[in-house]
């Protein structure tokens, strides 16, 4: 029942969970957020309204579209082997810093 409320909500998890909104905005960690033209689940809108809530937090957005990335990437295409050289290699590069 709550995950059919939440999608149906433009606020998705945020909608009436006041506590979880602070606990967002509380968090202070640095934050390194992918997000993709081709994903189909999370928009780039989406993930915009998203990292909003993160208020607190340094935030580095990067956004990729799939030409020259050998292949679409989607919603869980990072995890594939196939950007181990690339997606992988500047997300561990990003926390090496």
């Amino acid at each position: 029942f709550e995950l059919a409320h939440w999608c149906r909500s433009p606020d998705f998890v945020f909608c009436d969970a006041r506590e979880r909104r602070q606990g967002y905005a509380a968090i202070r960690a640095p934050i390194l957020a992918w997000s993709f033209t081709d994903d189909g689940y999370a928009p780039p809108a989406a993930v915009d309204a998203l990292l909003a809530h993160f208020s607190g937090a340094k935030i580095e957005s990067r956004r990729r579209s799939p030409s020259g990335m050998d292949g679409p990437i989607g919603h869980f295409g990072f995890f594939r082997d196939r950007f181990r050289e690339t997606l992988w290699a500047d997300t561990a590069e990003w926390l090496a810093r």
